[in-house]
């Protein structure tokens, strides 16, 4: 299955496999076949070159390239002072190992300071939540830069959703955020989305949750916390109601 980064908007997805690491490679030639995880590779320092299937392209400090899960590429190493931070993670949705290409992909050659700040710091995190949270917001800031007018206008409101998953709100409150009427707004949304704003609200908790609970070691109080639920037993009774087993018993089918 194959998503633009844009889609991740209006797409419930889970998270698991996250890894990051800072590299000062000695080799000068890295052979990939059948990559076996999704990937970022930002530049720190230094450049190299990716070639595959014929095509080639170079890569400085600053660059940012996608590395989809079982695609094939060598890097070459061009300069000796080079560093690369890499993170890497499996994208699912329903179950499908996603793709946001079929073949390596630069994104930018200018890498946004909290972008790059946010995947320095996955290096020396330890905290599968934080990591999960930090990757999330990679992927956010990096669908932003595609987004259509209309979720243009109303990105105020789905960012107030996601940074307030456990709070109450209103459609007047949303609206009020996007400079519309209450009506406009929740039309609006249903449009974008083709779901209400508390369905989505809930839709993104769930994915958030099981992407969570799939990261080994963690247990159903971190996630509840993490999500911001007021108690393990409020979190558990929510899970239930819409996946219809228990979060112990989603860790447990893992």
């Amino acid at each position: 299955m194959i998503l633009s980064l844009e889609s991740l908007k209006t797409t419930f997805f889970s998270l698991s496999d996250i890894d990051a690491f800072l590299r000062r490679p000695s080799y000068r030639e890295l052979i990939v076949e059948n990559r076996g995880v999704n990937g970022f590779m930002y530049v720190k320092n230094g450049k190299c070159r990716y070639d595959f299937a014929g095509q080639s392209f170079e890569m400085e400090a600053g660059s940012l390239v996608y590395l989809p899960y079982g695609s094939c590429h060598r890097m070459t190493v061009l300069s000796e002072d080079i560093s690369f931070y890499c993170v890497n993670f499996i994208l699912t949705v329903s179950g499908e190992v996603a793709l946001f290409s079929d073949c390596p992909v630069k994104l930018t050659d200018r890498l946004s300071p909290e972008v790059a700040e946010a995947i320095s710091a996955m290096e020396t995190e330890h905290s599968t939540v934080v990591k999960t949270e930090k990757l999330c917001f990679l992927l956010s800031a990096l669908g932003k830069s595609a987004t259509s007018p209309r979720a243009e206008k109303l990105y105020p409101a789905v960012t107030y959703i996601h940074e307030h998953l456990t709070e109450p709100f209103s459609s007047q409150i949303l609206a009020e955020r996007c400079y519309l009427s209450s009506a406009q707004f929740y039309n609006l949304f249903l449009a974008e989305y083709e779901i209400t704003p508390l369905m989505y609200r809930n839709r993104l908790i769930l994915s958030r949750a099981e992407s969570l609970l799939m990261q080994e070691g963690i247990t159903v109080s971190e996630v509840a916390e993490s999500l911001g639920f007021e108690s393990n037993a409020y979190f558990s009774r929510f899970f239930k109601k819409h996946k219809g087993i228990s979060p112990s018993e989603y860790i447990k089918h893992q």
